[in-house]
C-alpha cells in the first residue's frame, strides 16, 4: 500500500492524473467467508417418522403409518380408547394419520373416515356411555330432514355441504346401528320417536346377548361422494343491489367490464 501511495505522490508531482479508484481496484480481493456448515449428527430435529406424520397428516395413504408411531401417539389415553384403537387396526388396517389427540383411517370400506379420538364426550342415550369414535359415511341430506335426524340421535352428525353423515359412539357396532337406524328416518321408514325406541331395544338386547342386523353392517349402500355432496344455492339478501360485488353470490359469474 505504501509504494501504491509513493507512485501517487510521484505522479501527481509530474501532473500525471492517476485513478485513486484504479489502485484500490488492483489490491487482491479477500477470499468470500464460507458459510458455518452444521453438522448434521449434532443438528436437532424431528424424528423421521414424525417428519413423515406431519407431511401426511391430511391422512392420505402414503403416510405409511408404521407400529411404532401408532404406540407414540395414543401412549397415555384412556383405556377404551386404546381398545378402539386396537380394534379398528386389526379389522381395517393401519391408520391413515396420528396425532396426539386422534387416530383417523381414510377410505375403510364402506366408511369414509373413521377417527378415534382421545377425549371422550357424555352421551346419555339409549344409555351413559362416552362417545369418541367416529364413522362416517358419504350420504346425500335434504335440509328438512336434519332436525329429525338429530332429535332421534344427538350423536349423529350432518355435514350436507360435503355430503358426510356420521355417527360418533364408543363401537363401531354401535355406530353402525346409529347409522342403519339414521338411514330409516331419512328415508321415511321410521319416525324419530320409532328410531329412538328400536335403538334402546336393540342396544338392550345385545347386553342381553342378542345380536341384530343393525348391528352387524350397514343395510343400505353409501352413496358416491360426489353426488352426496350439496353445494347449496347463492343467495341475495333482501334488498341488496346485484350490482354490488359483495351481495352477489359466490356461484354467480362476475359480469364482463
Amino acid at each position: 500500500m505504501n509504494s501504491r501511495l509513493n507512485v501517487l505522490i510521484a505522479a501527481s508531482t509530474l501532473g500525471i492524473s492517476v485513478s485513486v479508484m484504479a489502485l484500490v481496484a488492483d489490491q487482491p480481493e479477500k477470499p468470500a467467508t464460507q458459510p458455518e456448515r452444521r453438522d448434521s449428527s449434532t443438528e436437532q430435529s424431528q424424528p423421521t417418522a414424525d417428519r413423515k406424520s406431519s407431511r401426511d397428516e391430511m391422512g392420505r395413504a402414503s403416510a405409511k403409518v408404521t407400529q411404532e408411531m401408532l404406540d407414540r401417539a395414543i401412549n397415555g389415553w384412556e383405556s377404551k380408547q386404546l381398545e378402539a384403537v386396537r380394534s379398528t387396526t386389526k379389522k381395517h388396517g393401519m391408520p391413515s394419520d396420528v396425532g396426539p389427540n386422534v387416530v383417523i383411517w381414510h377410505d375403510a370400506k364402506p366408511f369414509k373416515k373413521i377417527a378415534v379420538f382421545r377425549e371422550a364426550v357424555d352421551h346419555a342415550f339409549p344409555v351413559p356411555h362416552p362417545d369418541f369414535l367416529m364413522h362416517t359415511i358419504s350420504y346425500r341430506i335434504d335440509s328438512e330432514r336434519v332436525s329429525d335426524l338429530i332429535a332421534s340421535d344427538g350423536s349423529l352428525q350432518v355435514d350436507r355441504t360435503g355430503g358426510c353423515l356420521s355417527a360418533k359412539c364408543d363401537t363401531e357396532a354401535h355406530n353402525v346401528l346409529s347409522l342403519n337406524l339414521a338411514n330409516d328416518v331419512l328415508t321415511g321408514k321410521m319416525s324419530v320417536q320409532q328410531a329412538r325406541d328400536e335403538h334402546a331395544k336393540i342396544a338392550m338386547g345385545e347386553k342381553q346377548g342378542k345380536s341384530h342386523p343393525y348391528l352387524e353392517e350397514l343395510q343400505f349402500e353409501p352413496q358416491n361422494k360426489e353426488s352426496a355432496r350439496d353445494a347449496d344455492k347463492s343467495h341475495t339478501p333482501a334488498g341488496s343491489s346485484t350490482k354490488d360485488p359483495a351481495a352477489r353470490g359466490v356461484n354467480e359469474p362476475k359480469r364482463p367490464k
